[in-house]
């Protein structure tokens, strides 16, 4: 059971941290052993980070637009098959396996 003065929480990340206030307000937080608690761990979500070059960013944000590998290599300068070949690349990096993916992906990480 809980009482004033618990000495600390055993953290599910497996850390220590001491105890302040009554952890069961907590949602989730249960009593290990005596003043002993284990509290879920929340974490803030970051903003996905892009494994991507700049180019690679500028090609990624016109072909989740919709743009073709043509489209693409006018906008850019670029030829075609340069283009083409970034798509590939910017594909494994980033674990997709089509265009709609790659929008997904590249609007839940706009820097």
């Amino acid at each position: 059971m809980w009482e004033a003065g618990a000495e600390r929480w055993w953290l599910e990340a497996g850390t220590e941290a001491p105890v302040e206030g009554d952890p069961r307000a907590i949602a989730g937080a249960f009593e290990l052993a005596e003043g002993v608690w284990v509290v879920p761990v929340v974490r803030e979500a970051k903003p996905v980070s892009l494994p991507l070059t700049p180019r690679q960013l500028e090609v990624a944000r016109l072909a989740a637009a919709g743009k073709t590998h043509k489209e693409i290599a006018a906008a850019l300068g670029m030829r075609a098959e340069t283009a083409r070949t970034h798509l590939k690349n910017i594909y494994r990096r980033l674990d997709v396996a089509s265009r709609v993916d790659l929008a997904d992906v590249v609007a839940r990480g706009e820097p």
